[in-house]
């Protein structure tokens, strides 16, 4: 015989001065689903200021978030602290891009008057027709080549963005939100990640492991590019190949463009010979003239010179040059 299954549920308590603004709370606040992830949001009234969230689950480094996503494992307290705009200072953020091309999220309200020790989550969102290039100017820590800043306004900001239009002559295009997209790999794994993207939320992650004798094997992340039938290029034309490469490491790592031409030792035609830096997106460029077929088919190769790494590719693009 079997007892009735009840899942436990939590209740999270939100205080504020009321006097000085008012908490965005969702539904049915004294019971919410143990392991859920719940979101609240404080808006201070005119002359008064949102500072930072107290309370349990709450760090460093999500305290200043707003609105605020937490995780309600159990009975929970949290406090949102309202201050009077005259206990605050403020400074301003400009940022310049062109409108026609794209918009930002996560915006203040009103970048002049942003009270100090703000965090702002900027994610740059291309139009129709467009993708994201990159940032400069006061971006911090941040890598300027992500389409996603991590700021805490701490003084006047001044920052520039770049968006790039969509090749007209582009024959692939690789951003991995779909799956793999053809992309495989070999003496090496790989699979679609959320843990790290230059741009949208997902990239394709390479593992490569070490070896137990500790000598080094060819690996490769790869795809077809002539197979059968199947094409995306042609033999004789020239193409431009860019792939972005984050290289999850505390030291730089070679990163070979190859293409695999026959079965002997000497048979890979490199494109490319690359030294891609520690913990930031690189962009890999070269050009090619596929020649050859190799059994009917033309594939790509992007090939790790170090076992024992991680690291994740993005927006693969190759164009038709001539």
């Amino acid at each position: 015989m079997f007892g009735n299954f009840q899942e436990k549920t939590y209740s999270l308590e939100v205080t504020w001065n009321k006097e000085f603004g008012k908490v965005v709370l969702p539904d049915n606040i004294d019971k919410i689903k143990s392991g859920s992830v719940v979101e609240i949001k404080a808006e201070p009234k005119e002359g008064y200021a949102f500072i930072e969230w107290k309370g349990d689950g709450i760090t460093d480094k999500n305290k200043r978030d707003n609105p605020l996503k937490i995780k309600v494992d159990k009975k929970m307290k949290l406090e949102a602290v309202f201050v009077s705009e005259d206990e605050l200072v403020f400074y301003a953020l400009n940022l310049e891009f062109d409108e026609s091309q794209g918009t930002v999220a996560g915006l203040p309200e009103n970048p002049n008057k942003i009270p100090e020790g703000t965090k702002l989550n900027l994610v740059a969102k291309p139009n129709t027709g467009y993708r994201f290039g990159k940032w400069d100017g006061d971006v911090g820590e941040n890598d300027p080549n992500s389409d996603k800043l991590e700021l805490v306004v701490n003084d006047n900001l001044e920052i520039g963005l770049a968006f790039t239009a969509v090749p007209e002559n582009e024959v692939l295009y690789s951003d991995f939100e779909n799956g793999l997209s053809g992309w495989g790999a070999a003496n090496a794994s790989a699979e679609t990640s959320q843990e790290m993207a230059r741009t949208g939320s997902s990239s394709a992650k390479v593992t490569v492991e070490e070896k137990e004798s500790g000598e080094w094997e060819w690996n490769h992340f790869s795809r077809r590019l002539i197979f059968g039938d199947e094409s995306v290029i042609e033999i004789g034309k020239k193409y431009e190949l860019t792939a972005w490469i984050y290289m999850d490491t505390n030291e730089e790592v070679g990163i070979n463009v190859v293409r695999y031409r026959d079965g002997t030792d000497g048979g890979w035609h490199r494109l490319a010979e690359v030294t891609v830096p520690p913990k930031a997106w690189t962009a890999i460029t070269t050009e090619f003239v596929p020649e050859e077929l190799l059994e009917n088919e033309w594939t790509l190769i992007i090939e790790s010179a170090q076992r024992g790494i991680v690291y994740y590719v993005d927006d693969v693009s190759i164009v038709l040059v001539e």
